[in-house]
């Protein structure tokens, strides 16, 4: 690449040791999902956004937006379209680092700029447009080289199962959910991520149940959801590995960033 993507971290704060291997997380995840961005053609045209790691206690959509509140439930990062950066909460991604490390980083950086990729879609209901969220967050993450296959599209998945608590599924969908949400996007199942399949997904209507039922165990006991998918992309007729962005977005009607 001819350049490096923007990048930066606010003034240090709480631990030093876990800012810094939290800074290096975000560094090479944001190298990575560049790499994925400027290689396909839906997305070379639109500047990457800043990818910004906030001070401990800095609430992101305030940090986007004065005054206004926090997100509930709250999301480890968020896609601030008034400055074009995607921004991340220490404390909750530091969490996350706790469980998947730098795996669990890309993924809030990657579903944080698929809400960019989002800004011109239709509108769905919040269950959906998150598991839309999810599943070009793992076109993203396919589409890099550090995090397209196991074992860290394993810890991928599982970020995504654990990246909220229980009792928020009317808005973030279920862990299950979430986690076959960003297999698609990774090309491992027979869906991809036209807003009417994850509509459908968010109605559980989608997939095989069973295999849910096997997804939610791996990603609630933070082990492989290998019994269920491969993290690996299937090669489909009209569905090359890895998936690209373009076709993803919308098949039915064809929104483009």
């Amino acid at each position: 690449m001819g350049h490096r993507p923007a990048w930066s971290e606010g003034h240090p704060s709480g631990n030093a040791a876990l800012r810094s291997q939290l800074s290096a997380a975000v560094e090479a995840s944001t190298l990575q999902l560049h790499q994925a961005w400027a290689s396909d053609p839906a997305t070379v045209p639109l500047p990457f956004p800043q990818v910004k790691l906030l001070p401990s206690g800095v609430d992101a959509n305030s940090a986007c937006t004065p005054g206004a509140p926090a997100r509930d439930p709250a999301p480890a990062g968020i896609y601030c379209a008034t400055r074009n950066a995607v921004l991340l909460e220490h404390d909750l991604l530091a969490n996350a680092y706790g469980f998947n490390k730098t795996p669990a980083v890309a993924y809030w950086i990657a579903l944080s700029l698929a809400e960019r990729l989002r800004t011109q879609g239709a509108k769905l209901a919040p269950p959906a447009a998150n598991l839309h969220a999810n599943c070009l967050a793992g076109v993203l993450l396919g589409g890099s080289t550090d995090f397209r296959s196991s074992p860290a599209a394993d810890a991928v998945v599982r970020a995504a199962g654990r990246a909220y608590g229980d009792g928020v599924i009317s808005t973030v969908a279920t862990p299950e959910q979430r986690a076959y949400a960003v297999l698609s996007g990774y090309g491992a199942t027979p869906s991809n991520c036209s807003e009417a399949e994850m509509a459908q997904l968010a109605k559980g209507l989608g997939p095989d149940p069973a295999k849910l039922g096997t997804l939610a165990q791996a990603v609630r006991a933070n082990s492989s959801f290998q019994a269920a998918y491969r993290s690996q992309c299937q090669s489909l007729p009209n569905k090359p590995c890895p998936r690209p962005i373009a076709s993803s977005l919308n098949p039915a009607n064809g929104s483009r960033p």
